[in-house]
């Protein structure tokens, strides 16, 4: 186990050729904000990049506006 269980939501796209792709979609499980994402494509899928990928998010924080930092 890499890690504390978690609420997750799985998504799937079979109909890719060669598999198709799986997403996850991570959640704090006390405020259900979003903790980080998981990307998994099959060696033979024909997708931009097979392989696997994932963003964890560490901090969020409120600003006035779009591209102001906090």
């Amino acid at each position: 186990n890499a890690g504390p269980t978690r609420p997750a939501f799985v998504l799937t796209d079979k109909d890719e050729p060669g598999g198709g792709w799986t997403s996850e979609l991570f959640l704090n499980p006390h405020t259900y904000q979003l903790t980080g994402t998981a990307e998994r494509f099959p060696a033979q899928c024909q997708c931009p990049s097979p392989g696997t990928g994932s963003t964890a998010i560490l901090r969020h924080a409120l600003v006035s506006g779009p591209g102001v930092r906090p």
